[in-house]
């Protein structure tokens, strides 16, 4: 969840059509601004800190924390764990605190990639947990909270435009994902006392060597972030033509 940050950016291009909004936020970067990466740049850290702070009048609260009231997951991780975790009231905190360290657009190609840097992320839920740990069988429930840093994301983004009823549209080519997280501590406390042992021998080696754990869950939050990510791109740029994502 660590990278949904990049909500904001498609947001920020959608309520940029609203008139309503015209005053509180930049318009569009046009094709034709010799300085356009500087105004994406621009478009990007205006909209983080809108959404961050939120605006009541127009029914946009505050999006940091970020909050997920239910994930459910089917989970594999070689010789580590297998099988479904289920996390409610998940909180995330600093989001929005993310800093747009690059941004590169190739217009000609509808082609573009940006780098994101989080300080500091704070995450709290509940988690049911049901399955294999370490080829021992599991069914535990809790509470979580966890503190990752120096958390770096690159998006890769190109676009193809389609036409609907004479009205052309953008839609998703191609969308990837890299994110790194360079440490983290967690903190897990199992409902049942009893289940208080395995718990903590699972954070303690996590603690111990956050680096290895974060590379094994790499994957299965990437992709999980990926398509979410995905779907909201395709679901606005649906509804909003070309011309007014991106003006001449």
């Amino acid at each position: 969840m660590k990278c949904i940050v990049l909500f904001c950016v498609v947001l920020q291009l959608f309520v940029a059509n609203s008139e309503t909004l015209a005053n509180l936020i930049p318009r569009p970067c046009r094709k034709s601004d010799p300085n356009f990466e500087s105004c994406f740049k621009n478009l990007i850290e205006r909209g983080i800190s809108l959404l961050a702070k939120g605006i009541p009048k127009y029914y946009i609260p505050p999006m940091d924390p970020y909050i997920i009231p239910m994930f459910v997951k089917n989970v594999t991780l070689e010789d580590v764990l297998e099988g479904t975790v289920a996390l409610a009231n998940i909180k995330i905190s600093n989001i929005l605190k993310a800093k747009v360290k690059n941004v590169n657009v190739d217009l000609n190609d509808l082609s573009g990639e940006v780098d994101l840097y989080h300080p500091e992320i704070k995450i709290s839920l509940q988690y049911n947990a049901e399955g294999k740990l370490f080829d021992s069988p599991i069914q535990s429930g809790g509470s979580f909270k966890g503190k990752f840093n120096d958390i770096k994301c690159n998006f890769k983004l190109k676009l193809k435009t389609v036409e609907r009823n004479g009205v052309k549209y953008f839609a998703t080519e191609k969308f990837k994902l890299k994110t790194s997280v360079g440490d983290g501590h967690i903190n897990v406390v199992a409902d049942d006392p009893e289940q208080q042992p395995l718990i903590d021998f699972v954070q303690d080696n996590f603690n111990a060597n956050p680096n290895m754990y974060l590379e094994l869950l790499n994957p299965m939050y990437v992709e999980t972030i990926e398509k979410h990510i995905r779907s909201l791109l395709d679901g606005v740029l649906a509804v909003i033509p070309a011309n007014a994502i991106l003006p001449d």
